[in-house]
């Protein structure tokens, strides 16, 4: 992790956050450090423009939005990935995902197998796959005739194994930068320094602001990411896909390791972005939330349990009311379910006008579902 203290901690309004905050960010940051080092969570970054960050935002209406705005947005929505957003779509085709992002159909398996063979014949990734993938991988993903049993052999198997085989080769073909449009994946980086090399066309447009999300996960990660080097139990996993289904495998971190790549599921919740750092300005936007009790419990029902975070049982829920009434935001709570917690009842509100088509939510046993916004 970096050193925090060498930021200036803001608000929406890149104001100084009083001392009162200062001392529970901190602390917040020392109980984040511990748990890194403990590897009971994961701090990763993503590195991009506000220009960007904006035109998701803020799509369709005409009203003046500023900079406050668009980070309280940021806040609220998080980023989605481009599975999230408004695309074209050939009617004359079938959809990848057309059954949603758990989708692990014959037709999805089909494009995934495709997929993998054009990574080992793409020219610009030649010395990456000589460097990164076995003979073994290349030998299987470019004979035509293991397409059908690699369709068969996932196809069998029970639902949530059939997803966590599909993602452990999707990490491998979205960190291989094939998936555009399609991918249910965003990347980050646990090395800033690799989240800095996507802030530099902003940093060299006066118009735009370098900016970085940090983000934390939780154990356990499956329910946040399929990152196979970051993956609790990959070995018996990898022993399994190998042994039991037939399966070729590849570097753990794909065909860039040096990337240090962790891929979050469905998108940046904003439960678990702690802060946006200004890179150029050195200031970093401490998430709002994180300021915020929900003693109130009329206030507590705002906050969609059902939809925009983890799907909670009414004995979860009943449970979880009784404890935030007691203590709310307080860091133990923050850790104990891992992420912050934020009223959510302007979400649909404030959507319309972002560009993404899609809600992503995401489950308390790791399954994701999206709805389209309107």
């Amino acid at each position: 992790m970096i050193d925090y203290s060498k930021l200036e901690y803001v608000n929406i309004k890149l104001e100084k956050i009083d001392d009162a905050k200062k001392e529970k960010f901190e602390n917040f940051i020392d109980t984040l450090k511990i748990k890194d080092n403990k590897k009971e969570a994961i701090v990763s970054y993503r590195g991009t423009g506000y220009k960007k960050v904006k035109k998701e935002l803020h799509k369709y209406t005409t009203d003046y939005i500023g900079k406050s705005d668009i980070y309280e947005r940021l806040f609220l929505i998080g980023q989605k990935s481009s599975f999230a957003k408004a695309r074209k779509i050939n009617p004359n085709k079938r959809d990848i995902y057309e059954d949603g992002i758990n989708d692990c159909s014959e037709i999805v398996l089909d494009d995934l197998f495709t997929q993998l063979s054009k990574i080992l014949k793409e020219e610009r990734l030649e010395k990456k796959v000589e460097e990164n993938i076995s003979e073994e991988f290349k030998n299987y993903f470019l004979n035509e005739a293991n397409r059908s049993n690699f369709i068969k052999n996932i196809d069998s198997q029970q639902e949530g194994n059939k997803l966590w085989i599909r993602d452990y080769y999707l990490y491998l073909l979205h960190t291989s930068n094939v998936m555009k449009e399609d991918s249910i994946l965003v990347s980050t980086s646990t090395l800033i320094s690799k989240a800095r090399n996507f802030t530099s066309s902003a940093l060299k447009d006066d118009k735009d602001i370098a900016v970085i999300f940090h983000y934390f996960i939780c154990e356990p990660y499956i329910y946040h990411t399929f990152t196979p080097w970051k993956m609790e139990k990959f070995d018996e996993f990898e022993k399994n896909i190998s042994t039991i289904l037939g399966f070729p495998t590849y570097n753990a971190k794909g065909l860039f390791p040096e990337q240090n790549e962790v891929a979050i599921k469905g998108g940046l919740f904003p439960h678990n972005i702690f802060g946006i750092e200004l890179v150029k300005e050195k200031k970093f936007i401490v998430n709002p939330h994180l300021f915020v009790n929900y003693n109130n419990p009329t206030k507590l029902k705002n906050i969609q349990w059902s939809k925009l975070d983890k799907q909670l049982t009414l004995i979860d829920f009943n449970d979880l009311w009784i404890e935030l009434g007691k203590r709310s935001n307080d860091i133990e709570t923050i850790f104990k379910y891992g992420r912050i917690f934020i009223d959510q009842s302007t979400f649909d509100e404030v959507i319309k006008d972002a560009e993404y088509e899609k809600k992503i939510y995401r489950g308390i046993d790791g399954l994701f579902s999206e709805e389209v916004k309107y």
